[in-house]
């Protein structure tokens, strides 16, 4: 499995950390069974692969784009359901802004 898949899995449970923490929101004992056997397949993933283990730069990289990923979906997801907007609306409205702060920060 490649460190890529693991951290594209690792946001689930990031989402789940960061809208318990920042909206008190818990999801059904179900969800919460499921995401821990993800954690549990991350875990076991990671541990086992020891050029992932030896790559400090690529863990903290991969972290950081995680938490930022999810911070991401906890936003938009609140922000969809304060203004009562679809989906296609929310990114209509962000997308040319986001486009400009990518052109800037991409040389």
């Amino acid at each position: 499995v490649g460190f890529y898949q693991i951290m594209k899995i690792a946001v689930a449970p990031t989402v789940i950390a960061l809208e318990l923490l920042m909206f008190r929101k818990l999801p059904s004992p179900r969800i919460i069974a499921s995401v821990l056997v993800v954690c549990i397949g991350i875990a076991v993933a990671t541990i086992s692969d020891a050029q992932i283990a030896s790559n400090v730069l690529g863990i903290l990289v991969g972290v950081a784009a995680t938490l930022m990923t999810a911070l991401y979906q906890t936003w938009a997801g609140s922000k969809q359901k304060e203004l009562h907007a679809s989906s296609f609306q929310l990114l209509n409205a962000y997308t040319p802004l986001a486009t400009v702060f990518l052109g800037l920060l991409v040389p």
